[in-house]
């Protein structure tokens, strides 16, 4: 799990706002990056995945926060081709291709329970 105390302040205090409290079952920093209003960069988007919800969320001068319970996710999946993790099937998120790596994608498919051996090929 990618430690909370890499997050920087605005971060950890927005993601304290979810999961009742408690610290998520998984927490990953893509290489996707939104403009959350900054001069100079963009924000990376975070996933963390609780018990029942899954948060993507940035922080900048602005805030981004998408939320989605577990239910609305069962057809995740990573993408070999864009080395994307895929949200699915929920349409309502804005950024539901998440880059990162296939190890980070692993963390994230053995939180929620998703076995990837059997998923059939996506791209």
């Amino acid at each position: 799990m990618t430690s909370i105390h890499k997050m920087k302040f605005r971060e950890k205090h927005l993601l304290k706002q979810f999961g009742d409290g408690q610290d998520p079952i998984e927490l990953i920093k893509s290489t996707t990056k939104i403009d959350t209003g900054g001069w100079i960069r963009n924000s990376n988007l975070w996933l963390a995945i609780f018990k029942d919800e899954v948060v993507v969320m940035a922080i900048g001068r602005r805030k981004y926060i998408d939320r989605a319970p577990l239910t609305d996710i069962t057809q995740t999946h990573y993408c070999h081709t864009t080395g994307e993790l895929v949200l699915a099937p929920i349409q309502t998120m804005i950024h539901r291709r998440l880059k990162m790596s296939p190890g980070d994608s692993l963390r994230a498919f053995d939180a929620l329970g998703i076995n990837p051996s059997t998923l059939s090929n996506h791209t």
